[in-house]
């Protein structure tokens, strides 16, 4: 799909698309769209998971993340956000459908709900944030 920049995978475990480039691009097919060098969607019955191996964009169905290097597992009541555990700090955007709130205050961590979506910023070093519906 997308001028082969992205591979769909189905079967039983779900569906899976992976998108890579050597240059910087914009690739979409499936349902899924991708800017940037690499990302990932895993749509499984358990879930799904947006991830960007590097700076980018990841969109499918409802969902989006944008940002650097990082990922955004989605669950029936949270969201868990991920990044590189050396990361500086980060800024990152998330479509998601509803209402979230940082499912634990953390020094350093904002989320802001904006027009185009949540702002999630990470501090440098913390790799881990989880999102409650609400």
């Amino acid at each position: 799909l997308g001028d082969g920049t992205i591979i769909k995978v189905s079967g039983d475990f779900g569906t899976d698309y992976g998108f890579l480039s050597a240059l910087e691009a914009t690739a979409a097919g499936g349902g899924a769209s991708f800017r940037g060098t690499a990302g990932s969607v895993q749509d499984r019955q358990t879930g799904l998971v947006l991830a960007l191996g590097a700076a980018g964009e990841v969109r499918y169905q409802d969902w989006a993340l944008s940002g650097e290097a990082s990922s955004l597992r989605v669950g029936q009541d949270r969201l868990v956000v991920e990044v590189p555990a050396d990361h500086e700090k980060t800024t990152l955007t998330i479509l998601a459908p509803g209402s979230w709130k940082l499912a634990q205050a953390a020094q350093g961590v904002s989320l802001r709900q904006l027009p185009q979506g949540l702002v999630l910023t990470l501090p440098a070093g913390l790799a881990k944030v989880v999102l409650a519906r609400g």
